[in-house]
């Protein structure tokens, strides 16, 4: 008995001790130019437009500089920037860290995730009510908002993920309805457990 509790708490000890963050997907923005729409389906017009700038980023990379206008007489309710294609993210995510500079407009940014029974869910990171420099670090869970693919009966994921894009809401008053976002150093995190043999 006692040589059984002398396992279970090394057992304990090394899965809390090699309980570890590993980077399992990352996009600073030097390649490629991101893909992009405007609101698609939904009333009024705007105009967003995306592209990678050299030497714009935190340190001194390539970042993604996101022009939007929401000024027109109809102005539609939100506009997209899609991040490639779409970043598919191996295992399953905990959280992720991404850097936004902002522009104080007041309007509410949000991002998608997709998983892999095609469901996508809509998770809100809040008002863009700072300017310069802000890093988000955002825990990754089901909620939200969710619509399409399967519905698992815990209401969960279906893993694989990948991370479909970011969205401007204009459906409530902001203090800018025209101007531009910078978007740098996406990193998605997974936890990892080592295991040590007995």
């Amino acid at each position: 008995m006692k040589k059984i509790l002398c396992i279970a708490i090394a057992v304990f000890a090394s899965l809390a001790a090699g309980a570890a963050e590993t980077v399992l997907a990352s996009e600073n923005f030097d390649g490629a130019p991101p893909k992009w729409r405007t609101a698609k389906g939904e009333r009024g017009i705007s105009v967003s437009r995306a592209e990678i700038v050299p030497r714009v980023g935190t340190d001194n990379s390539g970042a993604i500089v996101w022009y939007y206008d929401f000024s027109k007489d109809e102005p539609a309710r939100m506009t997209y920037v899609r991040l490639r294609p779409l970043l598919e993210i191996p295992g399953k995510p905990v959280r992720f860290t991404v850097r936004i500079k902002g522009d104080k407009s007041g309007l509410g940014l949000a991002y998608r995730l997709r998983d892999a029974s095609d469901r996508v869910w809509q998770f809100g990171l809040g008002p863009i009510d700072f300017e310069g420099w802000k890093e988000f670090d955002v825990t990754i869970k089901p909620g939200g908002f969710a619509w399409g693919g399967t519905v698992r009966p815990d209401k969960g994921f279906t893993y694989p993920l990948k991370f479909e894009e970011f969205l401007l809401d204009y459906s409530r008053p902001a203090e800018k309805n025209s101007g531009q976002l910078v978007v740098d150093d996406l990193t998605i995190y997974g936890e990892t457990v080592e295991r040590e043999e007995f």
